[in-house]
């Protein structure tokens, strides 16, 4: 399903690349995103080390980590207040909800596309209309790069994440 987006400088390919994305992310299909993935590895968060593509299928595998931040809000809710009680945290735990959760439950989505050359930069905004999550996954960006002749995810700038 095509996603509304606003395109300025869109390199060919590109917007085919976010559209596969969005639609893995909704349908919760884990094992479609490895033909999408860096061959050098995702960034998931702000200031992050690439995880390896390795990790990345092992944490699909398992059912922790990348694959709660993408596809399970029960399981990204339980990492988090793992990691909150290590850490002395408190907060709203209903903050935390996955990607697939956000774009599903978004009554817009506002998506941007732009690129040059090999890189290709998404942004999104999504009305979640006072929902749980709404101030933690609103806006959100993501970077692919042409590899191989194929638009890759390269980065999930995802708040609060890692």
């Amino acid at each position: 399903m095509p996603t509304p987006s606003t395109q300025e400088r869109v390199p060919a390919g590109l917007k085919e690349a976010v559209d596969k994305f969005m639609a893995i992310l909704e349908k919760g299909q884990p094992d479609a995103l490895f033909g999408l993935v860096s061959s050098e590895g995702v960034v998931f968060g702000i200031e992050s080390d690439p995880l390896p593509v390795s990790r990345i299928r092992d944490e699909l595998r398992k059912k922790e980590g990348i694959y709660c931040l993408l596809f399970d809000t029960d399981c990204l809710r339980k990492e988090t207040l793992q990691e909150w009680k290590r850490g002395n945290y408190s907060g709203n735990i209903e903050a935390a909800i996955s990607l697939r959760e956000a774009i599903s439950s978004a009554s817009e989505k506002k998506i941007n596309i732009n690129g040059s050359g090999k890189q290709g930069w998404v942004s999104w905004k999504l009305e979640l209309n006072g929902k749980p999550g709404a101030g933690f996954i609103n806006a959100t960006d993501f970077d692919f790069a042409l590899e191989k002749n194929a638009w890759v995810l390269k980065r999930v700038a995802y708040p609060g994440y890692r």
